[in-house]
């Protein structure tokens, strides 16, 4: 499938659909990777766009900004199953007058993310339009989570758990010096509204890794599986058991290491699918391997071939590796014909049978 990717954006829309972000448009494809329909951007939009939500209510919302220009979006509502139209305006994030570093979300709930601050805005939607607005307690800085340095975010990360029939999130910044800032939020009226939150520093011999991004495994409201990954290449990813003793104490405790790949960097997120992890790592010339791992990363014990001992603790190495030609943006998801799907150059698709990594069944 051919796409001129602009980011290495995507979202799930249902069991057998995905929009993927290219370049002047919202590209619908099916699990075998045909494009089912597209969207292009409107003529009234000139700044890139580089970010694409869903509020899993039939909307698609993509965020665009140029340089310090205001930020927008841009909103599609679902006509059919595989097709979406542009709904109402652009509308513009109100009091935002910074570069972001990304715009992400859950349900009617937005995030704005600058380097120092993240701020939530709520969509508000009527049968013919839509607008946002800025949520209450909606900043979350140095101030909110009582920390007393500035605060330089790299990446924010959600994931839905239940606790006695209600949904909440589990959301977790990660900050480039300290390590990881953490918020419990619960779901009502299809808002995401933080309630409590805490702190985890990565230990002090990692403390001087510069930290990049944080995967959450899975989550209870107290117990977190989680994996962080840094910018140096000489400090491999780690995946570490979040324990949540109170709102001032979060301790962390390592699980075991990645094995990276020829001192390439990680890049942007890795993924999880039951038993099978997968991590992007990049170099300076933008070719990029993708190294599989096979780890239940849910689970305190570890039975897996592919797992050695050493003083630091476990230790996994890849099963396998997806190389690609340079390309300055890249997709990697797993999508629900239990396959993986990466971008092989600039613009192509190509997706790999999970089963031959030993996919658990649950």
């Amino acid at each position: 499938m051919i796409l001129q990717l602009n980011r290495y954006e995507f979202i799930k829309l249902s069991n057998t659909r995905d929009a993927i972000l290219s370049e002047k448009r919202v590209v619908i494809i099916d699990d075998q990777l045909n494009i089912l329909s597209s969207n292009p951007f409107p003529q009234t939009s000139n700044s890139p766009c580089q970010w694409i939500i869903s509020n899993n209510q039939g909307y698609i919302f993509v965020g665009c900004q140029k340089g310090l220009e205001t930020p927008y979006l841009i909103s599609y509502k679902q006509i059919n199953d595989t097709h979406f139209s542009q709904f109402g305006d652009i509308v513009y994030f109100p009091n935002v007058n910074l570069q972001l570093q990304k715009i992400t979300g859950r349900l009617n709930t937005v995030f704005a993310v600058e380097t120092n601050q993240i701020t939530l805005f709520t969509l508000v939607i009527t049968v013919s339009s839509w607008t946002m607005k800025q949520a209450q307690q909606s900043v979350l800085d140095n101030g909110y989570f009582s920390y007393s340095k500035q605060m330089n975010i790299t990446d924010v990360t959600f994931a839905e758990y239940t606790e006695d029939n209600l949904s909440f999130y589990k959301i977790i910044l990660t900050e480039f010096n300290y390590g990881i800032f953490w918020l419990d939020a619960f779901v009502k009226n299809n808002l995401v509204t933080p309630y409590r939150n805490g702190d985890a520093k990565i230990d002090p011999y990692t403390y001087i890794i510069s930290k990049q991004s944080t995967v959450i495994h899975s989550t209870t409201q107290n117990i977190s599986i989680i994996s962080v990954h840094f910018y140096n290449t000489q400090y491999e990813s780690t995946s570490y058991k979040m324990i949540v003793n109170s709102v001032v104490s979060t301790t962390l405790e390592k699980r075991y290491q990645y094995v990276g790949y020829q001192g390439w960097s990680p890049w942007g997120q890795s993924i999880s699918f039951r038993n099978i992890t997968a991590i992007q790592h990049r170099n300076n010339l933008n070719q990029t391997a993708i190294l599989i791992y096979n780890i239940a990363v849910g689970m305190d014990r570890f039975e897996n071939s592919n797992e050695d001992q050493n003083p630091l603790g476990v230790i996994y190495n890849p099963v396998d590796k997806l190389t690609s030609s340079p390309q300055n943006h890249s997709v990697l998801y797993f999508n629900t014909g239990n396959r993986i799907v990466h971008t092989i150059d600039q613009n192509k698709l190509q997706s790999c049978d999970l089963y031959n990594y030993k996919l658990s069944i649950e």
